[in-house]
């Protein structure tokens, strides 16, 4: 028989078993025992679209999708990602139809003396026609998940923004809240993270609004670069970054909080901190350091930048003073760690009294050089600007 003559009644036959009930449930059956996202589906959405158009398939071209049957490809992967099944389920229901279709076509070619011509060339077709079909519902359903993911942002981005920007409060909110499964009539604690280059956002994102029981724990969208939300209760191990908590507010106070949320980040930022959760409570003074600009330009200009002028010997005079205050005024501790005799400690701290007209030993004059050495720290960290 010509080719053109087997491929038309391989194309009958195919027609044939896509109508045939028993091919159909057949198929629906091993995808719902195979497929856990299909078995979740109702039979309204299982028939949404239909498995495989193999009957649109050209007979002259089998490994192409004709231009017309493109797009009812790419409806189909956006259909399953919308109903929520993943794509390697969905491409591995190519793999079943594959199968069942050659199943069926064996059993009604039982007694066809054309019965290994008819199915090889079958085979052939189906397997090229569904390389090219699984290609194009793959672009379907990720141009769907792109669409659903940059929609779930942007609902997420508002709803956030309302709460800890606006202080809404509206009827509206606490719909779109309780649709999230958050309870807003308890109290929240703030957070905002500045996640570094190369961080997984996704992680860190349920990193921080899901509870040690893994359910939702708050709500956290990207806002300005940052990572900001509230949550019902602080993270329980060590984040991934640093991240600014403020202290647990009734709801209504969530704005105020994000403030201090946001500030104690930026405190942590400038200070080169570890990944780790803090709170301006317990950043301490260095909070108000980076937040008061004014205080610490003069503080610096007058303890800090004199030295700057002089070179190696001023830096050295500096780094002396700022470890003479950590180690708690104590000369020899001081010398032991810059392995220097107790009386070079003794005569670089001098100098500097002497140079900057304060004492060491005056409780003022000590804040005051601790405020412009840790303002120095935090502007020139490369971490945040002041």
């Amino acid at each position: 028989m010509p080719s053109g003559g087997l491929a038309a009644v391989c194309q009958e036959l195919v027609e044939s078993i896509l109508i045939d009930p028993t091919f159909g449930a057949r198929l629906e059956a091993r995808m719902r025992e195979e497929l856990s996202a299909y078995g979740d589906l109702t039979a309204e959405q299982f028939r949404a679209i239909p498995a495989l158009q193999w009957a649109e398939m050209n007979a002259e071209r089998r490994s192409f999708v004709e231009p017309e049957a493109v797009e009812r490809f790419l409806a189909a992967g956006q259909i399953r990602a919308r109903q929520g099944v993943p794509a390697g389920e969905m491409l591995q229901s190519y793999r079943l139809a594959h199968q069942e279709l050659r199943r069926r076509a064996r059993e009604l070619l039982a007694d066809d003396p054309l019965r290994e011509e008819l199915l090889l060339e079958l085979f052939e077709r189906s397997i090229a026609f569904v390389d090219a079909a699984m290609v194009v519902t793959a672009e379907g359903h990720r141009s769907a998940e792109l669409e659903m993911r940059w929609r779930d942002h942007h609902h997420h981005s508002t709803v956030v923004r309302k709460v800890l920007i606006d202080g809404d409060s509206s009827s509206s909110l606490r719909n779109d809240l309780e649709s999230f499964g958050i309870d807003w009539t308890r109290s929240f604690y703030a957070v905002r993270a500045r996640p570094e280059p190369g961080t997984n956002l996704d992680l860190l994102r349920r990193f921080l609004q899901q509870g040690d029981d893994g359910q939702r724990n708050g709500l956290v969208a990207l806002i300005d670069r940052d990572l900001c939300g509230f949550v019902a209760g602080p993270p329980s191990s060590v984040p991934p970054t640093v991240i600014g908590l403020s202290t647990c507010v009734p709801f209504l106070e969530l704005p105020r909080a994000f403030e201090h949320a946001g500030r104690a980040m930026r405190t942590a930022l400038a200070f080169d901190m570890p990944a780790g959760t803090y709170s301006v409570a317990a950043l301490g003074v260095r909070a108000a350091v980076t937040a008061d600009h004014d205080v610490g330009v003069e503080l610096f200009e007058r303890f800090v930048a004199p030295f700057e002028q002089q070179g190696d010997a001023g830096a050295a005079i500096v780094d002396t003073v700022r470890r003479y205050l950590e180690n708690r005024q104590r000369l020899d501790l001081t010398a032991e760690e810059l392995w220097l005799h107790v009386n070079t400690i003794r005569y670089r701290i001098n100098r500097f009294e002497r140079l900057t007209g304060c004492s060491l030993r005056r409780t003022e004059d000590l804040v005051a050089v601790w405020w412009a050495l840790q303002y120095g720290r935090a502007r020139f960290s490369g971490s945040t600007s002041l």
